[in-house]
């Protein structure tokens, strides 16, 4: 499998701390609880790299049942701190087929010019609530206007409560044989990332 294209964003030691002074802060916990719990979600991550991870992302290949080439290539950080729903509409949009033929990942400030639904200002003031993402996607990849492949995307919006329910509105989306988007909103502590 080729993972070339992944970059890492491990960090430094020194970055990590300063990452658990701010949520110690933010929490009212002291900075070693908070190293700790960080510790103890990331030895529980199986990463790419790992043995076991690319064991999983092999078997998946094997079976052609994984979307990680056409998926990781296309993947980016948002660039501002409140515009990761931004960011993923660009993912999706890249997927869905404008990504160009030099390969440049659309950015943040293209989606603001390509959907009427999102307000720049205040998305990037704020950040963006589920509704907003749904409301937009359904503009953008709903409408035959802006449609990339000739017909409306199949548009569905999830609030699992729990693991099991996410676990279930994962494996039934990539089960389903329609061309579709799902977003799903999901609580951090739910999929086991942290408290804060």
């Amino acid at each position: 499998m080729n993972l070339l294209w992944f970059k890492s964003y491990k960090t430094n030691i020194e970055t990590l701390r300063e990452h658990g002074r701010v949520v110690a802060g933010r929490t009212g916990s002291n900075v070693a609880e908070v190293m700790e719990h960080i510790s103890s979600i990331e030895s529980k991550i199986v990463t790419m790299q790992s043995a076991e991870g690319l064991s999983r992302l092999t078997a998946a290949e094997s079976t052609m049942s994984s979307h990680l080439e056409n998926l990781g290539p296309r993947y980016r950080r948002q660039n501002h701190s409140r515009c990761c729903g931004v960011a993923t509409l660009a993912i999706a949009w890249d997927l869905l087929g404008k990504f160009n033929k030099e390969k440049l990942l659309t950015v943040e400030e293209e989606m603001f010019k390509i959907s009427k639904a999102l307000n720049e200002n205040a998305i990037k003031q704020r950040g963006m609530v589920l509704e907003e993402l749904f409301i937009a996607s359904k503009e953008i990849f709903g409408s035959l206007s802006h449609n990339l492949t000739g017909h409306p995307h199949h548009i569905t919006k999830e609030v699992p409560q729990s693991i099991e329910c996410l676990k279930e509105t994962l494996g039934n989306h990539f089960r389903d044989e329609k061309r579709s988007i799902m977003l799903c909103n999901y609580n951090m502590r739910l999929a086991g990332q942290g408290n804060w």
